[in-house]
């Protein structure tokens, strides 16, 4: 008989069996279209006695703890999320953390955990909430936290084996975090859309006021046409768009979400990607970190880190976050009774040392009156920020005059450069002048609006015909000659007005008139 060779590699005897995370937490397996934010674990109801509920994951027997806010205005926190491939194997959670010691963050979503429990365990310090199938070996999604946001950790929701959410008290009341791992390109599209349901279940659960976060490995490829996709993505995306990636793209707007990992530009090339093919020639950005746009402006960085090494294919994403709050417009100015009064004694109370000052210098005396009339307007009245002219020199010209300064100091090695400046000259005075004439038609076209309006209609020709206005800021003596000096401009200033108040010269001019 002949001897058929088989592809098959017998396991080396070293081999440690696959294990399952120790000490976890079995919990019922939750579906994404009933998502239960609360009461898992609630007690059973009894006559006369109400029921005690508890935070998702938690016995109810537990006693409730006082809670820390996990984003504050002082701290910045990191909020990442790693496709590991694989948590199933002995080792492979201890090497992941290890990996994650050299980072600062607090909240790490995990995707490809496969494990077959949905719980929560502790171990190392962190705590670990997940969420797998029951049977098989396959997905898994979890979240890593660190003692910090372990204190503001409010509950979580396993909903699925690809969805998994947690909810964590900041400064400004919640925030929800959910992790996910979308379906693979070798999945059917049905179940991509079946995803896609699931998550826009979950995320409609959540409350209103929560600062929202959604990221994973989504398994989408967005590109980098900002442009068409302003609203949901920034300038720095990667590669190309495919099919899924304008799905995910397409969700992001309709839950008006952000992927911030587009957001900043990166020094080098391996922060922007987070995916690389086995022959590593092929690379693209299909993990993401994404926040709801009222929320965007508290991401301070948001990047890949290639350092990080658990053997899997995909990069961790980190994103920075720290709360920022607009500051608090000033109310119009109002003149009241109240504010009057306020005035007068403010007023009153700053003149009177002046009232007893000893000196009869008129300089000290006028110091003295000026500090107290403006202490008491600013603390009184405050200041009213002047409107300034609104700019019609588009980004594009000055974007053309930087560069133009740029050239002009190179032309100077390289002469070869002069084309160059000319040409920039050139561009730079020809869409200037195209700059003005747009500016000028739309406050025309502003003007034909305000038809009814005869006050806004004047402001608006008086901005369009009004010139600059030239001050002499020289003086000049009586034979014409232009004086520099200060000690001469002095000088000439003391003989106008002796000239001017003269005594002599005033009866003299009092007597031709009588005359």
């Amino acid at each position: 008989m002949k001897r058929h060779n088989s592809t098959r590699v017998k396991a080396p005897d070293y081999y440690n069996p696959p294990v399952q995370p120790s000490g976890l937490h079995k919990t019922e397996q939750n579906e994404a279209t009933t998502p239960k934010p609360i009461g898992r674990y609630d007690e059973v109801p009894r006559a006369g006695v109400s029921p005690c509920r508890a935070p998702i994951g938690r016995a109810a027997a537990d006693k409730p703890k006082e809670r820390k806010a996990l984003l504050t205005t002082k701290s910045i926190i990191g909020i990442g999320t790693w496709n590991v491939r694989t948590l199933y194997q002995s080792g492979n959670l201890e090497l992941l953390l290890h990996q994650l010691n050299k980072f600062k963050w607090e909240i790490i979503g995990v995707s490809e955990t496969h494990w077959t429990e949905s719980g929560e365990f502790a171990t190392e310090g962190y705590q670990i909430l997940c969420s797998g199938y029951t049977d098989i070996h396959r997905a898994g999604v979890a979240f890593i936290l660190n003692k910090v946001a372990q204190q503001s950790l409010l509950g979580y929701n396993h909903v699925s084996s690809r969805l998994l959410s947690a909810r964590f008290k900041t400064v400004t009341g919640a925030m929800t975090v959910i992790q996910v791992y979308a379906p693979n390109m070798a999945d059917k599209e049905e179940d991509v859309d079946q995803f896609y349901d699931h998550l826009q279940v979950l995320i409609g659960n959540t409350p209103g006021g929560d600062m929202l976060i959604v990221m994973g490995d989504l398994n989408s490829k967005v590109g980098k046409d900002w442009q068409k996709w302003n609203a949901v993505m920034g300038r720095y995306g990667y590669g190309d768009t495919n099919a899924r990636g304008e799905k995910l793209l397409s969700f992001c707007a309709a839950n008006n979400l952000h992927i911030t990992n587009t957001m900043f530009k990166q020094a080098k090339d391996s922060r922007q990607w987070t995916w690389e093919s086995p022959d590593g020639k092929t690379r693209n950005k299909i993990d993401y970190v994404m926040i709801n746009n009222k929320w965007k402006t508290s991401i301070s960085n948001s990047r890949s880190f290639p350092s990080a090494d658990v053997g899997s294919d995909h990069q961790l994403v980190i994103s920075d976050l720290r709360v920022k709050f607009k500051k608090k417009q000033k109310a119009p100015f109002q003149k009241t009774d109240s504010v009057k009064q306020d005035y007068e004694v403010t007023i009153g109370g700053k003149f009177a040392p002046l009232m007893n000052l000893d000196t009869t210098d008129v300089e000290d005396i006028w110091t003295g009156v000026k500090i107290a009339f403006n202490d008491t307007s600013n603390a009184v009245l405050g200041s009213k920020k002047s409107n300034k002219q609104e700019q019609w020199i588009s980004e594009e010209v000055i974007h053309l005059s930087k560069e133009r300064s740029k050239v002009k100091l190179k032309k100077l090695e390289n002469p070869s450069l002069k084309p160059r400046y000319n040409y920039l000259n050139q561009e730079i005075k020809r869409k200037t002048k195209g700059c003005k004439d747009m500016w000028i038609q739309g406050l025309c076209t502003k003007v034909e609006h305000q038809a009814a309006k005869s006050k806004e209609v004047y402001a608006t020709i008086k901005v369009i015909t009004k010139k600059p206005t030239i001050r002499m800021q020289t003086i000049k003596s009586k034979d014409g000659r232009v004086l520099t000096g200060q000690t001469e401009v002095k000088t000439r200033w003391k003989e106008n007005y002796d000239e001017l108040y003269n005594e002599n010269q005033l009866g003299n001019i009092i007597s031709e008139d009588v005359r």
